[in-house]
């Protein structure tokens, strides 16, 4: 049993958690029936938790493996995936203060870079 694949495991159940959580304090009017504002965000919760579970059931059976098949493949290019992911995290801190339109247009410059275009 090697702690990696329980670690992961386990924060996939905490961000089922912590988006269940965080859904329940969505505000929703009387006026809504069943569906609502918080019924996605219910549902892609719940399925983190579901996945979550069965991830700690692999991983604590010994049966999810981590390594890689091929010593020889190679290795993936972490530069788009930053490219990307600091986009998403650039437009995340800067909708506030700068606004959609400049936070969003940043964004797009940094997710097509990281696409190579």
């Amino acid at each position: 049993m090697r702690p990696g694949p329980i670690l992961v495991a386990l924060m996939v159940i905490a961000g089922g958690i912590g988006m269940v959580m965080a859904t329940r304090l969505i505000p929703v009017s009387p006026g809504y029936a069943r569906v609502g504002p918080t019924l996605f965000p219910l549902i892609v919760g719940g399925a983190l938790l579901i996945l979550g579970v069965a991830l700690l059931a692999e991983a604590l059976a010994g049966r999810w493996h981590c390594e890689a098949t091929d010593p020889e493949e190679e290795r993936p290019d972490l530069v788009p995936l930053l490219w990307v992911g600091g986009g998403l995290l650039l437009n995340l801190m800067l909708i506030r203060p700068v606004g959609f339109i400049l936070s969003s247009s940043l964004m797009h410059v940094m997710v097509a870079t990281g696409f190579g275009a």
